[in-house]
């Protein structure tokens, strides 16, 4: 049993749709209802709600074999706070709601970004974030710390990349795993409408690998994270970019997206 957040479009319904054709039962999450073509249990909740996230977790089957955390707020969505709340605050406590019923060899997936490449050189920021153990409190940080609407895509994804990196370690004697998944920029609806605005200007981070990845890519990928395949993965954080950020380090160009 695998759930799945932000399934209703772009790369959590492309992972959905993989998992499901491999023979998974899929459960679907996100904020809309389940897209006429669902063909798994499906669930609404809201992730800048905590009463919405609990009450979504209590309708979740008793045993769930991997967590897909795709859901999430894209840049210049909204003012630099919520997309953090949404992003990291809120996927962190459907997460820990959701560890109770994960057994040993269980997986959590987290999607974060090469938008968050440089988490290291804030970790020291992160690590206060991360010690505000409830929802509440990581509210009340981020009011007292406002991060910038051009930074909070960004430093969402950073957060969810030490938090990741951090709390793996100390879920090994649960015998769950966490790892972390960074696309660079995918073909998804978001990504497409985004490219639109543009008004046909080139994409930096493109040109850079020749093409945006494909939301089955990802996909992929994100099944083997999931599977006992990569039993021995714990706490990683995988670039899944067409080689965007080995490309940062040989151009010593900065990261276009952030």
């Amino acid at each position: 049993m695998v759930a799945v957040t932000g399934a209703a479009s772009g790369i959590g319904a492309g992972i959905a749709a993989l998992l499901t054709a491999r023979g998974a039962t899929v459960v679907g999450l996100d904020r809309v209802p389940a897209p006429a073509a669902t063909r798994g249990p499906w669930l609404t909740v809201d992730l800048s709600s905590p009463p919405s996230i609990r009450a979504a977790v209590k309708r979740l089957p008793d045993r769930i074999d991997a967590l897909c955390n795709v859901a999430g707020m894209h840049p210049r969505s909204a003012d630099g706070n919520e997309i953090v709340a949404v992003n990291y605050l809120g996927t962190r406590l459907l997460t820990e709601c959701v560890l109770d019923r994960m057994q040993p060899g269980a997986a959590v997936l987290n999607m974060a970004s090469v938008a968050g490449a440089r988490w290291q050189a804030r970790l020291g920021v992160h690590r206060e974030l991360i010690a505000c153990e409830t929802f509440e409190t990581g509210l009340a940080w981020l009011r007292s710390h406002p991060v910038a609407r051009s930074e909070g895509y960004s430093f969402s994804k950073e957060a969810l990349i030490a938090w990741t990196v951090l709390t793996a370690p100390a879920w090994l004697p649960r015998g769950v795993r966490m790892n972390a998944l960074c696309p660079g920029p995918v073909e998804t609806p978001a990504f497409l409408a985004f490219q639109a605005a543009r008004s046909g200007a080139a994409n930096p981070d493109v040109e850079l690998v020749g093409r945006a990845g494909r939301i089955d890519e990802v996909a992929r990928v994100a099944a083997f994270m999931c599977g006992e395949e990569s039993g021995w993965l714990n706490g990683a954080v995988l670039p899944v970019d067409g080689g965007l950020q080995a490309a940062y380090v040989a151009t010593g160009q900065e990261p276009a997206q952030l």
